[in-house]
C-alpha cells in the first residue's frame, strides 16, 4: 500500500477493505447498526521516514529507492466493533501494511458464530468450513472462478466471482432494456439504497477512531462511541 495506493492518506483500511465485509453482513443478515466503537494504530506509515529506510535496507535497497519519502499520514490498521439491532456484535479488524514478501497479495477471513453453529471463510485458501449442531463439520471450496464442464456449452467459467458480476449486469439490462423499476429489482443486486447504512458506518468509524486516537495520545483513554438511527449517526464524546 505504501507504494501502490498514492491516495492512502485520504482513506483508511476499514473504508478500503471493511466495506466489503459490511456488505456481506448487511446482505445476508439484514441487520442494522445501533452502536459503534472504533480504534486504530498509527505506527509504521506515520513514521515511514524512520521505518521506510529500514525496510529498504532489509531488501538490499537504498532510501532513495523508496517511491514514498517522509511520513504517510494514515492508519496502519483499524479495529471497529459494531452492535446490531438483533443483538449481534461484529468485530472488524482491517490492516493494509502486509509485507510484500507475504505469500499472497491479500489475506482476508471472516468467522460467524451462531446459536446452532459456526462458519469460517478464508479468502486466501478459497475455503469455507462450517460446523452445524446435529449435522457435523464440513469443509467446502466455493470457486471464485473455476472452469466446469457444461453439457450445453462445454467449458464454462463458474463461481461467485462471475455470479457477482452477472447480477449487476443483469440488473442493468432489466432496467434499461426491459424497463423494470428500481422496486422490482430490489434484492437482485447491491443497490445504492442498501449502501446508506454501510456509508454511515464507514463515516462514523473514521470519526470515532480519530477522536479516540487523539484522546489516547493525551492519556485520556479511548471513550468515544457512535449511535445510529434512521436519520443518521451521532458521535458521543464524553470528553467533548
Amino acid at each position: 500500500s505504501t507504494e501502490v495506493f498514492a491516495w492512502a492518506e485520504k482513506s483508511n483500511p476499514f473504508t478500503y477493505v471493511g466495506c466489503h465485509w459490511l456488505d456481506v453482513v448487511e446482505h445476508y443478515m439484514k441487520v442494522r447498526p445501533v452502536a459503534l466503537y472504533a480504534t486504530g494504530e498509527k505506527n509504521l506509515l506515520a513514521n515511514w521516514d524512520e521505518y521506510g529506510p529500514l525496510i529498504a535496507a532489509q531488501r538490499g535497497k537504498l532510501k532513495s529507492d523508496l517511491k514514498k519519502q517522509g511520513p504517510i499520514k494514515t492508519w496502519d490498521s483499524m479495529n471497529v466493533n459494531i452492535t446490531y439491532d438483533n443483538g449481534m456484535r461484529g468485530d472488524y479488524n482491517n490492516a493494509w501494511i502486509n509485507p510484500d514478501e507475504f505469500e499472497a497479495g491479500v489475506n482476508q477471513e471472516i468467522e460467524v458464530y451462531g446459536i446452532m453453529g459456526r462458519g469460517m471463510v478464508d479468502q486466501q485458501d478459497r475455503g469455507f468450513r462450517e460446523t452445524i449442531t446435529g449435522d457435523g463439520s464440513r469443509t467446502r471450496n466455493p470457486a471464485f472462478g473455476g472452469v466446469v464442464e457444461s453439457a450445453e456449452v462445454g467449458s464454462e467459467l463458474f463461481g461467485y466471482g462471475k455470479a457477482s458480476l452477472a447480477a449487476c449486469f443483469l440488473a442493468i439490462l432489466r432496467r434499461r432494456r426491459l424497463g423494470k423499476t428500481v422496486s422490482e429489482l430490489k434484492g437482485t443486486y447491491p443497490s445504492a439504497a442498501e449502501q446508506r447504512w454501510i456509508t454511515m458506518i464507514l463515516e462514523s468509524a473514521a470519526i470515532v477512531a480519530q477522536k479516540n486516537f487523539d484522546h489516547s495520545m493525551k492519556g485520556e483513554g479511548a471513550p468515544v462511541t457512535a449511535r445510529f438511527s434512521e436519520d443518521g449517526f451521532e458521535v458521543l464524546d464524553p470528553l467533548g
